[in-house]
C-alpha cells in the first residue's frame, strides 16, 4: 500500500472581509516529487484555519513546505507528529517551523513552564521575542537567496558539509553535496530537540535532525524539491515505516 505524505499549506485566511481572497496554498513541485518517489500526496486542509486531527490519523507522514510565514497550526501539527511519532520532512521554512517549535519547548524548560499548556508556551515565545530585538530563532539571511529559473537551477546551488551518522549522510552517502538555496532568512537557533547535521561554509544551518532517534525527522533549509537529481524526498518516503 502506497503511503500517504500529508502536505501543510501556505495558508491565506481572514485577510480582509472578502471570503473570496481565503485561500490554501500547494506549489506542485513537492507533490510532483512525492509521487515520483512512490507515495500519495494529501493537501492538509483547516478548518477555519484548525487543524483536524481526523485529518492528521489519515497520514503517514508529513511534509512541511518553504513559504513566507508560519502558520502557527504547524507547531500543533509537529506535536502531534512527536507524540505519535510520525516522520516528518521540513523543507526551507518547514525547517525554521521545526526550530522554532523546539524553541519553544526549550524555553518552557527553562521557565518550568508545562508545555501542555499551549497558551503559555504561546505567549512564552511572544515574550521571548519581545526581550530580544534582534530576532532569536530566525535572522536575515542575504547570501543565499538566490533567484532561479527551471533551467538556471545550478546557478542556486552551493555546498553543503554533511556530519556522519546522520540520515542525511545515509541519503547521499557523501560529506558534501551542492544544493538549492532560495531563502533570505535562518534559524539562529534550533532548540533543544535537534542537533545540526549539514552546515555551509558560512556557517549556515543547513540541516538538522533529532536527538531522538525514535523520531524520523529531517529540516532542511534548501529546496530538494527543485533538483531533478536530489534523492531526499524519496530517501523519506521510502524510510517511513
Amino acid at each position: 500500500m502506497k503511503k500517504i505524505i500529508g502536505i501543510f499549506p501556505t495558508v491565506k485566511l481572514f485577510q480582509n472581509d472578502n471570503p473570496f481572497e481565503d485561500e490554501y496554498k500547494f506549489l506542485n513541485n513537492y507533490s510532483k516529487r512525492v509521487y515520483e518517489a512512490g507515495a500519495i500526496p494529501f493537501g492538509i486542509l483547516l478548518n477555519d484555519g484548525k487543524l483536524d486531527y481526523e485529518v492528521l490519523d489519515m497520514c503517514d507522514a508529513f511534509l512541511l513546505p518553504g513559504g513566507n510565514r508560519v502558520d502557527h497550526e504547524t507547531y500543533k501539527l509537529l506535536e502531534y507528529a512527536r507524540i505519535k511519532k510520525k516522520p516528518v520532512l521540513g523543507i526551507c521554512l518547514g525547517m525554521q517551523a521545526m526550530a522554532i517549535y523546539s524553541t519553544m519547548i526549550e524555553e518552557c524548560l527553562n521557565n518550568n513552564i508545562s508545555y501542555d499548556d499551549e497558551k503559555s508556551r504561546y505567549e512564552l515565545y511572544q515574550q521571548v521575542k519581545k526581550d530580544n530585538p534582534i530576532l532569536t530563532i530566525l535572522e536575515d539571511d542575504n547570501i543565499h537567496n538566490h533567484f532561479v529559473l527551471r533551467n538556471t537551477i545550478e546557478e542556486g546551488k552551493h555546498e553543503i558539509t554533511i556530519n556522519d551518522n546522520s540520515y542525511l549522510k545515509d541519503c547521499y552517502e557523501q560529506d558534501k553535496i551542492n544544493v538549492v538555496s532560495l531563502h533570505n532568512i535562518i534559524a539562529s537557533r534550533i532548540g533543544v530537540l535537534f542537533d545540526v547535521v549539514a552546515s555551509s561554509p558560512d556557517g549556515v544551518i543547513e540541516a538538522i535532525e533529532p536527538k531522538d532517534k525514535d523520531l524520523f525527522w529531517i529540516g532542511v533549509q534548501y529546496h530538494p524539491e527543485v533538483d531533478d537529481n536530489d534523492k531526499l524526498i524519496k530517501y523519506f518516503v521510502n524510510n517511513i515505516k
